[in-house]
């Protein structure tokens, strides 16, 4: 655990010496907007790891939810971890402008389908139960792999499987969450944090200032740097002050707006969830805390009570040294 927490710090800045990964230093964010499709997998499907899912069961966790309420649980929380947090005006410790929002998209998808948002640049995250490889670990995505503060471009194919989340592991912990809020924070938090790590974020020594619900942020693990209690995994964490920076110099930022509902892809119903406990940030005069809004059913779009995002998601990674640039897991 030791050297993959070294080597997901020490990519991060070996690759932007690596000349054959297609970055360029010192060039402008993309002005264009890319998405991540969360992709509940329906068959077979293995990520540049050759790490293999198949479709989840989610029996294990004891939901009173069916299959489409908790992806639209799963995409409206990851959509509030990363477009709904606390700009400067309501919490002086945020770096994000009033205004302004990460550029950045989420989707959910079934069959690995391009986003119906239009956007040319997209990647995936698969999520169902694991079949080859990594059992030991709840989820993995390649590290600094999407994007990195000091450079511009991908360093792996559009439209790749950058990683995996492996329900039927993270389910072993389903016995710490008597909520189904809890239990999509239990999903939610792995999926933002191996998306996070894609975006080079990486594990964090300790405790960290944030808006969330524990002190510890969406990159912590439960091992060394962090040796985070398995117990905070259940509350609505959040991206720390300083990792939130990093991922608007990593993503870039675009004039902020209402967060719509659950975009999805084929087949999949334009809804959220009505009557379970998941909170939303709070972007109000509350000093940026998250406060409890309940998310309420909408057809094309999430009401709050502020004009922002919802939800929650996160997970903790492990670095692994793979393609060249390392990766970041949870366990």
């Amino acid at each position: 655990m030791y050297l993959r927490s070294f080597w997901c710090r020490f990519s991060s800045a070996a690759i932007g010496l690596t000349l054959g990964v297609g970055l360029t230093v010192g060039t402008p964010r993309p002005g264009h907007t890319l998405t991540f499709e969360l992709d509940f997998v329906s068959g077979p499907t293995t990520d540049i790891f050759n790490v293999g899912t198949t479709t989840a069961n989610f029996a294990p966790y004891g939901f009173r939810l069916n299959l489409p309420e908790i992806q639209a649980g799963a995409l409206a929380a990851v959509n509030n971890d990363f477009l709904g947090y606390p700009t400067l005006g309501a919490n002086a410790n945020s770096p994000l402008p009033n205004g302004k929002q990460l550029n950045i998209n989420f989707e959910v998808s079934t069959a690995l389908t391009a986003p119906v948002n239009g956007d040319s640049e997209y990647y995936y995250v698969a999520i169902g139960t694991n079949t080859t490889g990594n059992s030991s670990l709840f989820g993995q995505a390649c590290q600094s792999c999407v994007r990195m503060p000091f450079l511009t471009g991908p360093s792996v194919p559009n439209h790749s499987v950058l990683g995996s989340i492996l329900t039927d592991r993270i389910a072993t912990l389903a016995g710490l969450a008597s909520t189904d809020a809890a239990r999509i924070n239990l999903l939610v938090e792995t999926i933002s944090h191996e998306i996070g790590h894609t975006l080079s974020l990486v594990h964090p020594p300790g405790p960290e200032a944030n808006p969330g619900a524990s002190i510890y942020t969406l990159m912590s693990v439960v091992t060394a740097p962090t040796n985070q209690p398995d117990s905070e995994r259940i509350k609505d964490q959040a991206f720390s002050y300083s990792e939130f920076g990093t991922l608007i110099d990593s993503v870039g930022l675009r004039d902020a707006a209402p967060v719509p509902g659950p975009i999805v892809g084929s087949g999949f119903p334009g809804m959220v969830l009505a009557a379970i406990g998941i909170f939303s940030h709070h972007l109000g005069g509350d000093g940026g805390r998250r406060s409890p809004e309940l998310l309420t059913a909408q057809p094309a779009h999430v009401r709050l009570r502020q004009p922002t995002i919802a939800g929650t998601i996160a997970v903790s990674p492990n670095a692994i040294a793979v393609l060249g640039g390392g990766g970041g897991s949870k366990n």
